[in-house]
């Protein structure tokens, strides 16, 4: 419930002091003083005898030699002294009450000043200080929060590479071979093989490297068999797009001869070529993949198969 309007001023009345501010003290002394010079101005002027004012009146300079006169004047003025004496007393009594009162004032002014400036220096060190430890809570709240934000990027990028890799894994191309074939031999022509590399991917592939071997055997020659052989490389553009399929022809350096002598038979296909190859290529992300292939000849040169068992399959037939 709000106070009335009666006891507020009261509660400011009380509240104010009995004293004058001391800003006003020096004024208020200076007042007294001032007061009590015209007390002192109403004090009657002691007078002169009789005598003497006659010969102040006559001018003459014997009246001051007199000694009749002299003592008459210094009677009178005694009698000034004794008659007025308590006056007197209390003008310079309350002249000195004056002065020290005002001395007190101002010393008690000073003091009340420096008071209130301990008071004020005190509340802004103390502002200060609850000022520094806000500052140093904000700091700590700042800190935290940027603790709190740098984890949260952290596992972002983090789950932006695990999702990357994850789309990649599942957008990776795949290189595959496929249509292997000898084309036609013709005595004193090399033999060439034919092949396309088939990116079934679902991104594009980026070549890096790549090799190719043939190997011909129960070749005959002379009156014995051998196995010829030749390494090489392909003829791969840099990248391949996903669903492209490139066509890769190679001649290798062997050169075909009629390899059929009387009385031994002609020389047989099937079985007797090798193609090996391996394929080195970057996806989208950088990861490093290879794909490789093993295969041989059936007896129609336009149809190769996957060598051996599930063992050298997994060996030479294989995509990562």
């Amino acid at each position: 419930m709000w106070p009335s309007s009666s006891s507020a001023i009261t509660t400011r009345m009380l509240r104010r002091p009995l004293l004058p501010e001391w800003r006003y003290w020096p004024a208020t002394a200076l007042a007294l003083m001032i007061a009590l010079a015209f007390y002192g101005a109403a004090l009657p002027i002691p007078p002169q005898p009789i005598a003497a004012q006659n010969c102040a009146a006559n001018g003459s300079a014997v009246c001051n030699t007199d000694p009749q006169n002299k003592r008459a004047s210094d009677a009178s003025f005694m009698g000034f002294i004794a008659t007025y004496h308590n006056e007197i007393e209390a003008v310079a009594a309350a002249v000195g009450a004056v002065a020290g009162l005002a001395l007190f004032v101002v010393t008690a002014g000073l003091w009340g000043s420096t008071g209130k400036l301990a008071i004020a220096t005190d509340k802004l060190a103390s502002g200060a200080d609850a000022q520094t430890t806000e500052q140093r809570r904000a700091n700590d709240i700042a800190e935290v929060g940027n603790e709190v934000a740098l984890k949260a990027l952290d596992e972002a990028v983090k789950e932006h590479k695990l999702n990357w890799h994850r789309w990649a894994a599942e957008q990776r191309p795949r290189l595959r071979i496929r249509l292997v074939r000898v084309l036609p031999l013709v005595a004193g022509n090399q033999v060439a093989i034919e092949f396309r590399v088939v990116n079934v991917g679902s991104s594009l592939a980026t070549i890096t490297s790549n090799e190719l071997r043939l190997r011909i055997d129960g070749v005959r020659q002379g009156s014995g068999v051998q196995s010829l052989s030749w390494a090489g490389v392909m003829s791969l553009p840099a990248t391949i797009r996903e669903g492209e399929s490139v066509l890769v022809t190679e001649e290798s350096g062997i050169t075909f001869q009629d390899w059929n002598f009387p009385g031994m038979g002609p020389w047989r296909i099937q079985g007797n070529i090798r193609i090996i190859g391996l394929i080195t290529y970057n996806d989208a992300s950088g990861t490093t993949r290879r794909t490789g292939f093993y295969r041989i000849s059936t007896d129609d040169p336009n149809r190769f198969v996957r060598m051996g068992d599930r063992d050298i399959e997994a060996d030479y037939e294989y995509e990562d």
